[in-house]
Formats: C-alpha cells, structure tokens, sequence
C-alpha cells in the first residue's frame, strides 16, 4: 500500500500510523526503528508531491502534469490513497495552494480509481471562508477527517466521514467480519457530542461564511501593513488562517539560524500584551475565533506587529 502526501511537512498527527505519511524529519527519526518494520511487511510509503507546489508557484497546469507524471511512476495500483490538507498546509508553514490545483488532483484520482482523502481538522467548519475548504473548488473528497472546529475548540471531538460506497464495504454477515474494527476509548463522548451539536446549530442559524469573509477583508488589510518590514519574507492568507514568514533578507529569503529561535521569542513577546500565538519555525500563525470582532482581528495583527519589532529591534 502506498501512500501519497502532497503536503510533505503537514502534521496529520503525531500517532505512527498518521505519522509516516508526511516527511517532517524529527517525526520520521523518531519512529525510525517501526517505520522500517512497517516497510519490511509490504507497507511502501511515499511522498513524491515534496516540491511540486513550492517548485511551480500559482502555476496550477504545471503542478497538475508534474503529479500526472510522478504518480504512474509508482504505479497507480499501488496506491491506497491521496492525502491532502485542501486549499492550504497548515503546520507545513501556512502555504497556499494553487487555485485548481485540488480540483485537478480530484480529477486524477477519478481517473486511476484512486481514493481522496482531505483533511480538514484545521480547514473545516468555516475557518477558509466556506464551511469546508474543499468546497472552493467544487471537490467532494472519498474520505474527510474532521475535528477542533466541530465543537468550537471547547472539547476534544473527531469525525471521520466517507462516501456511502467506501460505507458499504464493512457492511455484511457477521460471519464475513467486514465490521470496522477499530475505536477509541473517547468515541462519541456525550460532552463532546453536546458541544459540537451547539456548534453545529449556530452554523445552522448565522451566516458565518459572510462573517469570516468580512474579518478575512480586515485581517489583509492590516497584514498588508506589514508586507514592507525587511524581515517578512511572505505573508500568506487563507480566510481565518494566516502565516508570516520571517526571514533575514526579504529578497533572498535567507533564513535566519534556526539556533535563534526567532519565531518562539516573538510568540512570548506577545504574551506580554495577552495574545496567544503559534510558530512554526519562524512563522507566525495568526489563526482567531470565527466570533473575533473586527478591532479583535486588528488587534490581533498589531500585537503581532509589536512583537517582531521587539524581538529584531
């Protein structure tokens, strides 16, 4: 079975199963020793999408034909699956797909029978603007993980959604054991079973795609203040999800040394005003709640500001 990634530095989890279909190095020479056991046992995992979309830009027909002729390589009846965080890779760094380049990618596995799977625990539940990112471009995928937006972030809840095809094959006799053997000492906890059935009825009676649109409109203007700082190499935005990228030289995009650890210090700095953020590496994510106001979006963004002023001088 192999396993395509075309988002090579996602964090779909840190469990062994999840993680081996992503190259983040620390997560791969940490499970180094049951990762070779797996490929011992048949298991070939593969991560051939590692450059495609940084190495074409916004040259969404590229990108497509580089993936129409990587895969065949490996042999399509090979392959289990295509994985995907749609629409932009979250903990790869805030990138940015190329518009229609899912859209092409859903087109590929039709053609070769090849399942789809998204993943949408961070993209899901209006954070990109729609209530699922794949939406944007019209793809229903075979198989979509969901979680965190499902209650709100107010308690730990997971679903997992496939096509009533994919459903029917662990349907039969008892005998036959097509049951889907597999479960969680937490499945469908009735706390966090309440808190997504509130979340949901809000979604049910706002219209929170106009709302993230609206805030979506405000978070860019105020980034845009910053896309001039000699030390933001790029800014990136998907609705609510945003990355700003950090480096020494804005035109060669020279990174600074990682010993620094720029973007840990200018998270700290901004506890100092009360804003809680996240890097990766020396990206700094700015991701607020879909009720953020408008001069909390703002605020947001100027803090953030502060912070990186303070912490290059």
């Amino acid at each position: 079975m192999v396993h395509i990634d075309l988002s090579p530095d996602l964090d779909h989890g840190a469990l062994l199963d999840v993680g081996s279909v992503f190259r983040n190095r620390s997560f791969l020479l940490l499970w180094a020793s049951q990762l070779l056991s797996q490929l011992a046992s048949n298991m070939v995992l593969a991560a051939l999408m590692a450059t495609v979309v940084a190495a074409t830009g916004s040259n969404t027909a590229n990108a497509v034909l580089i993936l129409t002729f990587l895969v065949p390589a490996v042999a399509f009846s090979a392959i289990a699956g295509v994985l995907v965080e749609p629409m932009l890779q979250g903990a790869g760094g805030m990138i940015v797909w190329p518009a229609e380049f899912l859209a092409g990618v859903r087109r590929l596995c039709d053609r070769h029978g090849v399942l789809l799977i998204c993943d949408e625990v961070a993209t899901g539940f209006g954070r990109t603007g729609t209530m699922f990112a794949c939406e944007q471009e019209g793809v229903s995928p075979d198989i979509l993980a969901l979680a965190k937006g499902l209650t709100g972030g107010y308690l730990p809840l997971a679903a997992t959604l496939t096509t009533e095809e994919i459903y029917r094959m662990f349907l039969g006799r008892y005998e036959e054991y097509k049951t889907f053997f597999h479960g969680h000492s937490y499945t469908a906890n009735p706390l966090g079973c309440a808190a997504a059935l509130g979340t949901l009825s809000i979604f049910e009676g706002e219209d929170m795609p106009a709302r993230v649109s609206a805030l979506s409109a405000i978070m860019a203007m105020s980034l845009s203040r910053l896309a001039g700082q000699p030390n933001v190499g790029d800014i990136r935005q998907k609705g609510l999800m945003a990355g700003i990228e950090i480096v020494a030289d804005r035109k060669t995009k020279e990174r600074f040394p990682p010993e620094l650890r720029l973007g840990q210090k200018m998270v700290r700095k901004a506890r100092e005003k009360g804003i809680l953020l996240r890097p990766l590496g020396d990206v700094i994510v700015l991701m607020p709640p879909l009720s953020s106001t408008e001069s909390e979006v703002e605020g947001l963004v100027d803090v953030t500001a502060w912070a990186i002023g303070e912490v290059l001088g």
